[in-house]
């Protein structure tokens, strides 16, 4: 008994640690957001971004740990944020040109690992987590400026919500000016059954993290249009469900001519969406299944 009351303690200390990382993970992208919206952040001051380091206290964070920022650094700088192995899982090797000290990286070494390649980073991002807080800095690698550098707290529940706030009046205003975000999207499956899809979306909601708009399919193997909703659900990664409404456009039209078809001209068509591991360019892995009994599994970018 003694045994499992220890076990259930230490499965829900992990949970809650990984509920309090993805709560400072969550207010660090709608800062980031917001700091690029208002200006304080340019891309042509910091893109492309190398992100260097990800740090737990004084020692390198746990892959786990480097994958969720990693990932959140992504949704943050989209294909602007580079890959640097030799970065994130530095190793000592004294004799051997540069020497790494218990994973710490500096602004030099940086330089160094990309000198003479052909791309390069405008700036570098070390992130550190400590005592319930998550610190970044952000550092210009031409003139060593911090372009810049915060701490936020996970105990500080005011901040996200005045961020997600600052959003949501910020939203309002865009829409007032008539300013929409708008995505272009592509979906394809492969197996067992191919279908294709063009989507056109606008981005809305409290949260911006809903999409909706038209879209044009391909499927079993006909010609469709209809609309399309997503959402972006708030777990780790960011996966996406959504759905479609397809009218079949040769059956639609032979129902307005009064020829039989061979089925309905409807297909209500439901997505599941999860974004690969690491900067793969915003592609994702995809699973499609429609009220005709169609399943498909693909990608979408």
């Amino acid at each position: 008994m003694r045994w499992m009351l220890l076990i259930g303690a230490l499965l829900g200390s992990q949970a809650l640690a990984q509920s309090n990382v993805r709560r400072l993970l969550q207010d660090w992208q709608y800062r980031m957001e917001e700091h690029r919206d208002d200006g304080l952040i340019r891309d042509i001051d910091v893109a492309p971004v190398v992100l260097v380091s990800v740090m737990d206290g004084q020692d390198r964070a746990s892959d786990a740990l480097s994958n969720q920022t990693y990932s959140t650094a992504s949704k943050i700088f989209g294909r602007q944020l580079m890959d640097c192995q030799e970065c994130l899982r530095p190793e000592v090797r004294p004799g051997k040109g540069l020497y790494y000290r218990y994973g710490f990286i500096s602004l030099d070494d940086v330089r160094n690992i990309y000198e003479g390649k052909e791309l390069q980073p405008r700036s570098a991002l070390w992130v550190a987590y400590a005592d319930g807080s998550l610190s970044y800095r952000l550092v210009s690698l031409k003139t060593g400026r911090v372009i810049y550098s915060d701490t936020i707290q996970e105990d500080l529940d005011w901040n996200s919500r005045s961020i997600r706030n600052f959003t949501k009046s910020r939203m309002k205003e865009r829409y007032g000016r008539q300013d929409a975000i708008y995505h272009h999207t592509w979906e394809m499956g492969l197996y067992p059954n191919f279908n294709l899809s063009y989507n056109f979306l606008n981005q809305w909601g409290e949260n911006n993290d809903q999409l909706s708009g038209l879209t044009i399919s391909v499927i079993n193997p006909t010609l469709a249009i209809g609309a399309a909703y997503y959402k972006v659900l708030d777990l780790d990664n960011a996966p996406i469900v959504g759905a479609k409404l397809l009218v079949k456009i040769p059956e639609a039209l032979a129902s307005e001519s009064g020829e039989s078809s061979s089925g309905s001209s409807l297909v209500v068509q439901a997505i599941a969406k999860h974004p690969f591991p690491g900067n793969w360019g915003g592609l994702s892995g995809m699973v499609t299944v429609d009220t005709e009994g169609t399943v498909s599994i693909g990608v979408s970018w």
